[in-house]
């Protein structure tokens, strides 16, 4: 029995080496943290920060149970696009920004899935909707209801290598975790490291570096998407190619629900750089075609409904301009603050939740 015991020890003492860094990372930068912790700990302390090193596992059940939680009367869903969009936008009405990074794979077939979540005698009032990147043929993804962030089975399946991973590769450098782990009460490690994640309103707060990086980056960025635009190898963050009859029945089925309980939806395609959105607008080939009709196909979809979809891929449309992108995809919050103002001038349903004095003074106080 010793020996056996013996043995035991012997082969368990390299396992557990090899297990108790990662999993020491894993539980001071909070990642083991189950969402409705997180959701939580921002309720009680707005300024935390919580942005995953898992975010593919934690997004989708984050702004799902965060928006069941928190019964807003105006809702933000699209894309990464969306996600400068934040509560203090608003004139004292409950927001939340249920917006998804890429890496969240959603699509237009979650949304009614995600509506159908969400508790039929709810406050919601009014979404917005960005609907640049959702409309892809991407194979069907699981249902948002489905996906739950269960950090152990994570940990022990995936997480503990990709940490060993993100240290060897230069991503996690130890002494500026250690500082970071004293310096700030943000969730996960990307939070806690670049000083950027999600506010608990769901916007997302950049980072120092990642600002610096994509503005850097911009122009050389907005060089390579147009010659693949000029060279129909187009590769257009965002960008919807076609729209066929399975979105398009998603999308209906969405607005559907969304009109049975009384909520207004506001549809939009936000602005691309001027030399992109010039680039794909002037292209003569079925692409260029399937660009230039798919905002009138849209807006008839909307329209049977009482809705409306606007066109804003032009960025000079909003009044603003290159500079106010942090990179070649995202609008900066003066971007959306730009897009809010034009959307609220065309909708008196959303002019309700917004005061445009405070969306000029926005424009005066928003770094970018």
């Amino acid at each position: 029995m010793k020996a056996f015991i013996f043995k035991v020890i012997l082969f368990t003492i390299p396992v557990c080496v090899m297990f108790a860094p990662p999993l020491a990372v894993f539980i001071i930068s909070g990642e083991y943290l189950p969402i409705s912790a997180v959701i939580e700990r921002q309720r009680m302390d707005p300024s935390v920060l919580y942005m995953s090193r898992f975010t593919s596992d934690t997004d989708r059940p984050l702004k799902l149970l965060a928006t069941i939680t928190k019964n807003p009367d105006i809702l933000v869903l699209g894309s990464s696009k969306t996600l400068t969009i934040k509560s203090d936008f608003f004139d004292n009405h409950s927001f939340y920004n249920a917006g998804y990074p890429a890496n969240a794979a959603i699509n237009v077939e979650d949304l009614s899935d995600y509506m159908l979540n969400l508790p039929v005698e709810s406050n919601l009032k009014v979404i917005l909707i960005d609907l640049s990147g959702f409309l892809t043929d991407s194979p069907g993804s699981p249902p948002v209801s489905t996906m739950k962030y269960e950090p152990l089975k994570l940990f022990l399946a995936t997480g503990w290598r990709d940490i060993y991973k993100d240290y060897f590769a230069g991503r996690l450098p130890v002494d500026e975790f250690i500082s970071a782990s004293k310096q700030n009460n943000n969730i996960g490690l990307r939070a806690m490291l670049l000083t950027s994640g999600y506010r608990s309103d769901g916007s997302w707060q950049r980072g120092p570096a990642e600002i610096k990086k994509g503005i850097q980056n911009m122009p050389a960025d907005i060089s390579r998407v147009v010659s693949s635009i000029n060279g129909d190898q187009i590769s257009v963050p965002f960008y919807t190619p076609s729209l066929s009859s399975e979105n398009i029945a998603s999308l209906e089925r969405f607005l559907a629900i969304c009109k049975s309980r009384n909520i207004y939806v506001i549809g939009y395609f936000s602005p691309y750089p001027s030399e992109i959105y010039q680039a794909m607008e002037s292209l003569q080939n079925a692409s260029g075609t399937a660009f230039r009709k798919s905002p009138a196909i849209l807006r008839d979809i909307f329209q049977k409904q009482n809705y409306d979809f606007y066109d804003l891929r032009d960025v000079s449309t909003i009044k603003s301009s290159d500079k106010e992108f942090y990179d070649f995809g995202h609008p900066s919050e003066k971007g959306s603050v730009r897009i809010l103002t034009f959307l609220a001038n065309k909708e008196p349903k959303l002019m309700s939740y917004l005061d445009v004095t405070t969306l000029k003074n926005k424009l005066a106080t928003e770094p970018l």
